[in-house]
């Protein structure tokens, strides 16, 4: 008598996390009650509701005994949940495991070009502001800015972070120019980078 498999043990990408790959590897653990059993097929959904009442990406059966799965094409960014059932070798199916949430943004954000008091200054500090990134999956988590006293350097402020779309340098000297580079970071992890001089 051969015995269905139990849903399988999700492994990764872990619940409720940012994705930054459009097509992310998902992997699982075979579970059956006869210790000696494996897996010889499975099938992968992904769908936009918990429900999977329509799916958006379907593996179909794939034979393998491999307990882990890479789409072949792009998925759409957004959030996404996913689920796995596997057959055992005797050829019975278990069933599909819970959904579980991920969130895909694989795009990078607009980035804003950093500006300041303008060629000249007669102040040792320095604010330099630019235009608030924007991003339609994840939103913006802040920016990393690093100045230095050539263009891409970063030998006065090495990637300090800010919320808001603007940072103070104090300490400036006089007849130095300084570069600022901006990084905007999503929630997704993905950045951007522009360079402007200050």
């Amino acid at each position: 008598l051969n015995v269905a498999p139990f849903a399988p043990d999700l492994n990764g990408p872990a619940n409720d996390s940012w994705i930054n790959a459009s097509k992310p590897t998902y992997s699982w653990t075979f579970k059956d009650v006869n210790s000696s059993d494996t897996q010889s097929a499975f099938q992968l959904q992904l769908a936009s509701s918990s429900a999977f009442t329509t799916t958006t990406y379907d593996s179909g059966l794939v034979v393998s005994t491999t307990s882990s799965h890479t789409p072949s094409s792009d998925l759409s960014e957004g959030q996404q949940y996913w689920r796995c059932r596997t057959r055992d070798k005797g050829g019975a199916w278990g069933p599909y495991s819970a959904g579980r949430l991920i969130k895909i943004d694989y795009t990078a954000p607009t980035a804003g070009t950093p500006s300041d008091a303008g060629a000249w200054s007669t102040s040792s500090t320095v604010n330099f502001t630019w235009t608030p990134s924007s991003d339609n999956v994840s939103g913006i988590a802040g920016y990393y800015i690093s100045i230095g006293t050539s263009a891409g350097a970063s030998d006065v402020v090495d990637s300090a972070w800010t919320a808001t779309p603007n940072y103070t340098m104090t300490g400036g000297v006089n007849g130095t120019a300084y570069y600022a580079k901006i990084k905007a970071q999503v929630n997704g992890a993905i950045a951007r980078v522009h360079f402007r001089e200050g």
